[in-house]
């Protein structure tokens, strides 16, 4: 605030050359516009300080009642609906993304007075086995998926080939109809 004092006094001082003639109007004005400037500028900057304060100070006291809830659970090892009630504000469930085993749900999930909160991802490198047993585990889910299309596409194979079949029959059938029919409307006008 000693800046802002000091901007005041000048203020008052630059009013008073003014009346005593002492600093033309001109550059009363153009000193004035100035203190003016710098005191709305040192304002808003205050105001944004303010603000920032109050902020940290809220983070600060939710952080400390969230220590203290923690603090009251000392066992976390059984999640209870009373401890799930005290710490989670809500989850959010959002829709399904992928297919099969690539298939992923975002969840949020917002504790009481920290907010949404969010998990660490742990980066880990795999032994030379684990990394073996992933390889050998894709391998596998891959000639799956792949069985599984050549099985589809023998079914389709066959389906369109009973399905050709059928039409080719019921076209030789009408064809015989036709024929049968014809056949007869000759016999009946010959006979006639």
């Amino acid at each position: 605030m000693g800046r802002m004092s000091e901007l005041d006094n000048l203020i008052k001082k630059i009013y008073q050359d003014n009346i005593s003639g002492k600093l033309s109007d001109k550059h009363s004005d153009i000193m004035l516009q100035d203190f003016e400037n710098e005191q709305n500028h040192l304002e808003a900057i205050l105001k944004a300080d303010k603000a920032e304060i109050e902020k940290t100070e809220d983070t600060v006291h939710n952080t400390e009642r969230f220590l203290n809830l923690v603090r009251k659970h000392s066992d976390f090892s059984v999640l209870t609906p009373t401890l799930l009630n005290e710490f989670v504000d809500r989850i959010l469930v959002h829709e399904g993304a992928g297919v099969g085993a690539k298939r992923t749900k975002e969840i949020e999930i917002y504790l009481n007075f920290i907010g949404k909160f969010i998990v660490p991802k742990e980066e880990k490198e795999l032994s030379p086995e684990e990394l073996e047993v992933k390889t050998k585990q894709e391998l596998k889910r891959a000639k799956k998926r792949e069985s599984g299309l050549r099985y589809a596409n023998r079914v389709a194979e066959m389906t369109r080939h009973l399905v050709e079949k059928e039409r080719l029959e019921k076209e030789t059938q009408w064809q015989r109809k036709v024929q049968q029919i014809s056949n007869e409307i000759r016999e009946k006008v010959v006979s006639e």
